[in-house]
């Protein structure tokens, strides 16, 4: 009988089943490297690598269970998402946040109003006569509105000078 003692035969149906997995480890743990990399480069220089930070969490549970099912199968290749899900026990808290209710309680509330004023441009009405009555309008609103934050949308008005006033 050839063959060697312990060792079990495989056909090519398992070894093409083995390197699959291996492989699918292999470009899942890249991709989750390449999600860690993604905070660390500039968006302006490499916009794609955004989207490999918004993947953390598929990537991080595709992973995860990736490990769990090569555990179960006693695989050496589980050493492949262990490697890959390491560096997240450092990296973790830039993605997902955890804290009690007792931070919660002492954060202090933030106001902020958003408004699109479409240039002013529908500022004529029964009400108000021109641009400039329409902005003034606007400007006492958010004033009135004691806001941390005020973000418009649409915003253009003549003279900037006059909006420093505001």
């Amino acid at each position: 009988m050839a063959g060697k003692k312990g060792k079990k035969s495989r056909g090519i149906g398992s070894l093409l089943f083995s390197i699959s997995a291996r492989s699918a480890m292999l470009m899942n743990g890249s991709l989750l490297i390449l999600s860690y990399l993604s905070m660390y480069v500039n968006p302006a220089k490499a916009w794609f690598m955004t989207v490999f930070g918004i993947l953390f969490f598929p990537l991080f549970i595709i992973n995860f269970f990736l490990l769990l099912w090569a555990l179960a199968r006693r695989s050496r290749a589980a050493v492949i998402p262990i490697l890959a899900l390491l560096p997240s026990l450092l990296l973790i808290d830039r993605y997902i946040r955890f804290t009690d209710k007792q931070t919660l309680s002492q954060a202090s509330d933030l106001k902020i109003v958003s408004y699109n004023v479409g240039k002013f441009a529908q500022a004529v009405s029964d009400r108000i006569s021109s641009e400039t009555q329409c902005a003034d309008s606007v400007f006492a609103y958010l004033r009135a509105s004691d806001a941390d934050i005020i973000c418009l949308q649409e915003f253009h008005y003549p003279d900037s000078r006059g909006v420093r006033q505001y």
